[in-house]
């Protein structure tokens, strides 16, 4: 399953050469393990990115459903952090952390390229950032959340771009 770009405009890793003026959304986080260490364990890693961290310029821009699916969770977490995940067909699924405004909610069908919230940086964010994640696997009633469930996957190498 691949899957389109959750931000609008195309996304680059931070190494591309970027034109003076251009605010397309970049990779400012890697899926991985990482020295920072507000992220969990998992595996042999004593901090592990469960996604990718996308930035733009500024706050606002639109968040959209990286493949068609259904609205698992819509919420905001102890952290103030607003939330939105997404199943697909096949057992995959897509996160959408950080977000300044939500435009979903749970059960609400979702077309791919549709606008589900705000880029922002609620909960434990120090900057404008999306993070994004995928997992695999997912049985049908297990929780998208749970370590225990489906496997975390690098998103970077399921965007459509990158295949």
């Amino acid at each position: 399953m691949l899957f389109a770009n959750p931000v609008a405009g195309v996304i680059h890793p931070l190494s591309w050469p970027r034109p003076a003026g251009n605010h397309a959304p970049k990779v400012t986080q890697w899926f991985g393990c990482t020295g920072f260490v507000r992220e969990p364990a998992l595996g042999t890693c004593e901090h592990f990115h469960r996604g990718l961290d996308i930035s733009t310029r500024s706050c606002g821009p639109a968040i959209l459903a990286a493949a068609a699916g259904r609205v698992a969770a819509s919420f905001i977490d102890t952290n103030g952090e607003k939330i939105v995940a997404i199943r697909h067909p096949h057992g995959w699924a897509t996160g959408y952390g950080h977000l300044d405004h939500r435009e979903v909610h749970k059960g609400d069908v979702v077309a791919a390229g549709q606008v589900i919230g705000t880029l922002g940086m609620s909960g434990n964010a120090t900057a404008c950032h999306l993070h994004w994640w995928v997992k695999s696997d997912l049985e049908p009633a297990d929780n998208v959340f749970g370590d225990a469930t489906g496997r975390w996957r690098n998103p970077w190498s399921h965007l459509e771009q990158n295949t």
